[in-house]
């Protein structure tokens, strides 16, 4: 009897949602959607608001504040930008808040895990904060590059954060490992 009463409440929900979305996909009054009109100026216009924003990205002089909300306004698919903000990132020169958007605006790849590597295998490379960021932000998009060569020495660098002197990163090293079960931030 219970089995016949789940497939009665399947077919329902299933009637009442597949049959008005059916009917409203084939109704006469569905309205198809126009092609977006490509205006050149504003093409132009967009591009040359792209330009300005990656010069205030560069450009060392501006202040801190200025540089950041570019790097809130730019999401960049372009190959060189990307380096840009490798180039960034790694500037030691930089100041952490400007190398860690840096870091957020670069994807996920084995170029960027090689960078957190080498700025979190060097306790003088950026503040504890930085650091402890960096680690972070590999555990929150690194989860799935586990095959990785570089990935796998990353986990094993955190491993030794683990003992290391500066609050913030070990506590960031072990909020990477502890969800993974990793048995060095069990013990």
């Amino acid at each position: 009897m219970r089995l016949t009463k789940t497939y009665v409440h399947i077919l329902v929900a299933f009637v009442g949602i597949a049959l008005p979305l059916t009917a409203f996909i084939n109704s006469p009054n569905a309205v198809a959607v126009e092609p977006i009109e490509q205006d050149p100026r504003k093409i132009e216009s967009l591009r040359q608001m792209r330009s300005q924003v990656m010069e205030t990205l560069l450009d060392k002089r501006k202040d801190k504040e200025h540089r950041l909300e570019a790097f809130r306004k730019i999401v960049s698919h372009d190959r060189e930008e990307i380096e840009v903000f490798l180039h960034i990132f790694e500037d030691r020169n930089e100041d952490d808040a400007i190398r860690l958007a840096a870091l957020h605006s670069h994807p996920l790849d084995e170029k960027l895990l090689e960078a957190d590597l080498g700025v979190i295998q060097d306790p003088t490379n950026g503040s504890a904060e930085l650091q402890a960021m960096i680690i972070s932000d590999i555990g929150d998009r690194g989860r799935f590059q586990h095959h990785s060569k570089t990935f796998q020495d990353l986990m094993q660098t955190v491993r030794g954060l683990l003992r290391d002197q500066r609050k913030e990163v070990r506590g960031a090293a072990i909020n990477f490992l502890t969800p993974m079960q990793d048995p060095a931030a069990l013990e």
